[in-house]
């Protein structure tokens, strides 16, 4: 029997003030709840997060179409720490949102107050050649990217 994988369903991300996150993801990104933040705690938590008195506050947002998902996680219990990650560690989450037009998706994050660390990259060769990518962060400091794949 063989692992049949399908799809990406979701990736989560730690985040410190839910309240925080969900107004960046829901009202600066437009993401879509599927549900309001629920708590998680209890023994059978504990057990599949190997941390005794594990206890989350946790909601999940659709993308696109509806078929990916982030899901957002604020610990409760053990409190989070800050976000000391840089894209380059081992570990660091890195999310891209692939837009149709990263000129007009960047400007329109921009007057919501987001920054960018650059201008968009256009990749003159290799196997991304005429892609283009352009990275911000989220109010934890967590990478976030927009991607555009070719015209």
């Amino acid at each position: 029997m063989s692992t049949d994988f399908q799809e990406i369903h979701h990736t989560a991300l730690n985040v410190t003030d839910m309240d925080r996150s969900l107004k960046f993801y829901r009202g600066v990104l437009g993401l879509e709840p599927m549900f309001e933040p629920q708590e998680a705690s209890g023994e059978s938590f504990e057990k599949a997060t190997h941390i005794p008195g594990a206890k989350i506050k946790f909601t999940m947002l659709k993308i696109g179409n509806g078929h990916t998902f982030i899901e957002l996680i604020q610990y409760l219990n053990p409190k989070a720490k800050p976000n000391q990650l840089t894209i380059s560690d081992t570990g660091a989450p890195h999310v891209a949102f692939r837009v149709d037009n990263i000129d007009e998706a960047k400007a329109e994050l921009e007057s919501k107050g987001v920054k960018f660390n650059s201008e968009p990259v256009r990749i003159p060769a290799g196997p991304l050649k005429g892609r283009s990518f352009v990275y911000f962060k989220d109010p934890d400091g967590l990478t976030l990217e927009l991607f555009q794949e070719l015209k």
